[in-house]
């Protein structure tokens, strides 16, 4: 988690040497000749200095963030802070570190005793969460470069429909279960081996990941912030929090005339309308639809929970350990007639140890992801239940509202609303004297 300065095409090609030159190493059996030790230079800026500056930088950026949406309401002001994060936290910082990857380092802490995680990640991890608590997602306004930069690509955003808003919004929370999962389990961190758009800030990494990257930005550009609504789990954790915020976005700092240019013009979904009062049909379903969910609730929990249990396995072929135990239990069977044939088995023989102890911790490892695969299973029918329970309560609204665990704070709104006069507002600002 440094921050890597040099150009992604040089850092490739020296560490593509480097592999060459060790790879390329001779060894001397019938001598009793040693290599020399080698040593490690140290990094230029120490690891800790690294995350230090990134945390006053991102709390420079989310301090900003919250003048720019609570104080001056400015669109522009959140545009122009959207362009210098992908610039800074981007294409310069090239994504990493950041709050959202922190996650996994937390998580792994939280489960294996054997990872130690730095206070100062665990700070990077806290502090937009915290901010949400009191001022809502503006850390995903114009602060977090992988929402920044699919805001600049929402060039001609659609609205898709309420039911698909509803649906595909399910499944970052899905991914924050699975983020639990590998990374609870030290499997690997999932969220960097995935991450879309660090790829395409370093300008360089695997073909797959840029051309995922790639289709999320045309997509965004009719569905804005793909990523964003339907895949980060941590945009999941900011959005719970947000829930919870002192201070929430308004759509207008007057009274409203109920325009309707907000919902217009808002593509994430987020505006709420005004309820009229429920008819007889409308008094009579809605508690009866609410009661079937609640009954039928145990037993979606109980099924994906069984869902979950069946995906131990698959998941555990990931684990160095378990993949190890296999092939040299196979070897052991005679399954595979010579020994050591494998990269895996060779690298067990050398340690000398008993494959009593190897299949005794291969196990362990089973069971562990077992455990957290069946809790993920849970997880899910718990969301989707919840989701459905929200759908069926039914809540009285005088005037367009905002739903503050949708909205990212982007400030549309804010340009488009009669009462607002955004550019106004902020001229006065500067040209008060």
């Amino acid at each position: 988690m440094s921050l890597r300065l040099l150009p992604s095409t040089l850092l490739l090609f020296f560490t593509f040497g480097i592999g060459v030159f060790a790879a390329a190493l001779p060894e001397f059996p019938e001598t009793q000749h040693a290599l020399p030790p080698t040593e490690t230079p140290l990094p230029l800026i120490p690891l800790f200095v690294e995350n230090a500056a990134s945390v006053v930088l991102y709390a420079a950026a989310l301090t900003l963030a919250i003048f720019a949406v609570y104080k001056y309401r400015s669109r522009r002001m959140v545009f122009a802070l959207t362009i210098a994060s992908v610039v800074l936290f981007g294409f310069i910082l090239q994504g990493c570190p950041c709050p959202i990857g922190t996650m996994q380092n937390v998580v792994a802490a939280l489960f294996l005793p054997e990872y130690v995680t730095p206070l100062i990640v665990v700070l990077l991890f806290l502090l937009p969460l915290l901010v949400a608590l009191f001022y809502g997602r503006v850390f995903c306004s114009c602060v977090c470069p992988l929402g920044a930069i699919q805001e600049l690509a929402a060039i001609k955003p659609i609205r898709i429909p309420l039911w698909l808003e509803h649906s595909l919004g399910l499944f970052r929370y899905f991914y924050l279960g699975l983020v639990f999962v590998f990374a609870g389990t030290g499997l690997w961190f999932i969220l960097c081996r995935y991450d879309p758009f660090v790829s395409v800030f370093r300008l360089s990494g695997h073909l797959p990941i840029l051309v995922y990257g790639g289709v999320l930005l045309l997509l965004g550009v009719w569905i804005a912030r793909p990523y964003c609504r339907f895949l980060c789990p941590y945009g999941a954790l900011l959005g719970l929090c947000s829930t919870l915020a002192k201070h929430r976005v308004t759509v207008t700092p007057g009274d409203c005339t109920n325009c309707r240019l907000c919902e217009e013009i808002c593509p994430y979904q987020a505006i709420l309308k005004p309820t009229l009062a429920p008819n007889l049909q409308e008094r009579q379903t809605g508690p009866r639809r609410l009661l079937f969910v609640l009954l039928a609730t145990p037993l979606m929990i109980a099924f994906f929970t069984f869902l979950g249990s069946r995906l131990a396995m698959p998941i555990a072929q990931e684990s160095f350990k378990m993949r190890q135990a296999e092939l040299v239990h196979a070897e052991e069977t005679g399954l595979v007639s010579d020994r050591g044939t494998f990269h895996e088995t060779k690298a067990f023989y050398k340690t000398r140890e008993p494959s009593e102890t190897l299949y005794r911790g291969a196990a362990n490892t089973f069971e562990r992801i077992r455990t957290a695969t069946t809790l993920w299973g849970a997880w899910v029918g718990i969301v989707i239940s919840v989701k459905l329970i929200s759908l069926a309560k039914r809540r009285k609204r005088q005037e367009y509202e905002v739903d503050s665990h949708r909205c990212v704070a982007c400030g549309r709104c804010f340009w488009y609303c009669p009462n607002q006069k955004e550019h106004r507002v902020f001229l006065e600002k500067i040209e008060a004297p």
